[in-house]
């Protein structure tokens, strides 16, 4: 995930869930916040990767009614799960666009209905 990207977990299980980080901040991320006693079946929980949040980052979670957490750079057990912050990757260039592609300066125009 790139900084800025919305993350959403959508609770579909029949029982609450509740997503925090393995490391206890519950002011960082976690949806006890908003859902104090746990995402209720049917409800979304969203969280937006913050800004200024440092690439090669690694948030931990797990869900705190259903899962145990690791130690920040583990897996605890349970219902657990792993953010990577990483630097967006440079776009495909797409050789059609080029100067060789259909759009480029050597194209024939288009045809004359």
């Amino acid at each position: 995930m790139k900084p800025g990207t919305i993350i959403s977990w959508t609770n579909k299980s029949g029982a609450p869930r509740s997503i925090v980080s393995d490391t206890n901040d519950d002011t960082f991320f976690s949806s006890d916040a908003q859902y104090p006693d746990g995402i209720p079946d049917g409800e979304t929980w969203v969280w937006i990767v913050p800004d200024d949040m440092d690439y090669d980052t690694f948030i931990y979670y797990h869900d705190r009614l259903n899962g145990k957490p690791g130690n920040g750079e583990n897996y605890g057990t349970g219902l657990v799960g792993l953010i990577e912050v990483a630097e967006p990757e440079k776009p495909v260039e797409n050789p059609l666009d080029g100067p060789e592609g259909p759009g480029g300066p050597d194209a024939l125009p288009p045809p004359v209905p």
